[in-house]
């Protein structure tokens, strides 16, 4: 399962999204904005699949735009 799978830590997220702290990245979980971690090694220790972040989030701007596309049709 490992071989193919590239792992980011908290920090790789980060620079990632460019974000600086961790009350972001931890935010950003708790809205749903980034999926939760594919592995809790440790309290301190979390690694995400890039591929299921990179999903993530390529599905989450496909909402938003046809969110937004969607309320400018309708005014």
């Amino acid at each position: 399962m490992l071989n193919n799978q590239e792992l980011l830590n908290s920090k790789m997220v980060k620079e990632l999204l460019h974000i600086k702290g961790d009350a972001t990245l931890w935010r950003y979980l708790k809205e749903d904005k980034l999926p939760q971690p594919t592995f809790n090694i440790s309290r301190n220790t979390r690694l995400w699949d890039k591929n299921e972040l990179l999903a993530h989030l390529t599905a989450k701007s496909q909402e938003n735009t046809q969110g937004v596309s969607y309320e400018r049709l309708s005014v």
